[in-house]
């Protein structure tokens, strides 16, 4: 069985009944026509609010600058939020109660080291040869301390609707979203490795030009939205990882982590875009051969030696 969504109105004036809603990859919520769940009070934006289901298996709801907000339980979304079963959605007039059937889970047990996590895991997955991209907003908590919550949540809605859409355009899975940063993974067979890394690096354009262009449409925000990029491939576990109850379609091991620390350090070099050593050397060595650094990781030994390039030098390498 698929997720739903139960619906039914708040409003005094209006009868409806409860009718439901099957969650698709992607449902889009407002007062336009053209969403797939229609509401049709006033109290509703025409674009309110959308429902994603990402890589890791899980559905997201994200308010995209509506003008009243969303609430689940009772409390305003902002950043995007993992909707558990029986969750409630406030929309204007309107209440939507996420219902998800409990996932059938693999008997087999992992052990907490294999994955980096603190509990053991059932898994039924497989390992991958993957190209990890991770993003985040720098300086979030600077711009989230001197804007309104609904300011906010507008910001963040608009800029993470779009970059799912890159994502998708250029061949890849939103695996997750944490906070204000974006989870992303290519399958990288050795065939195919060079493309999904080019792939990374256009991606990573299209984020920076998204940031750029809403940092525009929205003016008063208190300075203009950069973004830090860290790709990196390698072997990742991939499946269904979770408790007996529930699981995430995730993946998981040192490739993932190491782009999560290589998008870290894009601070430290002054740099966009940081590549780790197994996907910096798929391209040119006239391209990364001067940017190579050096990057302490935690959990390493040794300094990580990586390619760290501006937006400006990504481009000329994809001209």
């Amino acid at each position: 069985m698929a997720a739903t969504l139960r619906i039914r109105s708040l409003a005094e004036n209006e009868d409806v009944g409860i009718r439901e809603c099957p969650c698709g990859s992607l449902l889009t919520i407002g007062r336009g026509p053209d969403n797939t769940v229609h509401l049709s009070a006033r109290t509703v934006s025409r674009s309110h609010a959308l429902i994603r289901r990402l890589g890791d298996g899980n559905y997201y709801v994200v308010d995209i600058g509506s003008a009243n907000g969303t609430f689940v339980n009772g409390r305003r979304v902002v950043v995007p939020y993992v909707l558990a079963d029986g969750d409630c959605i406030e929309i204007g007039d309107y209440l939507l109660e996420f219902r998800r059937p409990p996932e059938l889970q693999s008997s087999v047990e992992i052990s907490a080291d294999a994955v980096e996590s603190t509990t053991t895991i059932s898994l039924k997955a497989n390992v991958q040869e993957l190209t990890v991209l991770v993003t985040d907003i720098r300086g979030y908590s600077g711009i989230s301390e001197q804007m309104s919550a609904s300011y906010l949540a507008e910001m963040l809605g608009q800029w993470f609707a779009r970059v799912g859409e890159t994502v998708d355009r250029n061949g890849a899975v939103v695996d997750k979203f944490i906070g204000d940063a974006v989870m992303a993974r290519w399958l990288a067979q050795a065939s195919s490795a060079d493309a999904t890394v080019l792939a990374a690096l256009r991606t990573a354009l299209d984020i920076d030009r998204i940031s750029r262009e809403l940092s525009e449409e929205l003016p008063d925000l208190p300075y203009p939205i950069r973004v830090g990029v860290g790709i990196n491939t390698g072997k990742a576990v991939v499946g269904t990882l979770g408790s007996a109850h529930a699981g995430d379609y995730t993946a998981v091991g040192d490739a993932v982590n190491l782009a999560f620390a290589f998008e870290a350090s894009t601070r430290q070099l002054n740099s966009d875009v940081v590549l780790g050593p197994d996907s910096y050397p798929v391209l040119p060595k006239a391209v990364w051969q001067n940017h190579l650094e050096k990057v302490s990781v935690k959990g390493k030994k040794s300094p990580v030696t990586v390619c760290s390039l501006t937006y400006e030098q990504v481009v000329s390498l994809l001209a």
